[in-house]
């Protein structure tokens, strides 16, 4: 069983709401999800569910299957489809 989250799903989108971001997405996990590759996560999550024009990520995202895959998988397709794909390290 896994801990419990350092904060929760509400605080974070409290105190990212005090920072300015226009949006938050708690995207919820499983199986289907896990095993996207980095190119079908980004096309069928990121463009076609959230339709999302650019996406900051903490530099601790990783996804796909056993989290293999780090936040710069999305960067080539974001790339190729005007879309801004950044890490945020603060």
């Amino acid at each position: 069983m896994a801990p419990p989250p350092l904060t929760w799903t509400d605080r974070k989108a409290q105190l990212l709401s005090e920072l300015g971001i226009d949006a938050m997405v708690a995207y919820r996990t499983d199986k289907m999800l896990l095993s996207l590759t980095p190119e079908q996560f980004f096309g069928r999550v990121v463009r076609e569910r959230l339709q999302a024009r650019a996406v900051v990520e903490g530099p601790n995202f990783y996804f796909g299957r056993h989290r293999r895959a780090p936040w710069r998988c999305c960067e080539p397709f974001a790339a190729a489809r005007a879309c801004v794909w950044k890490s945020s390290t603060r």
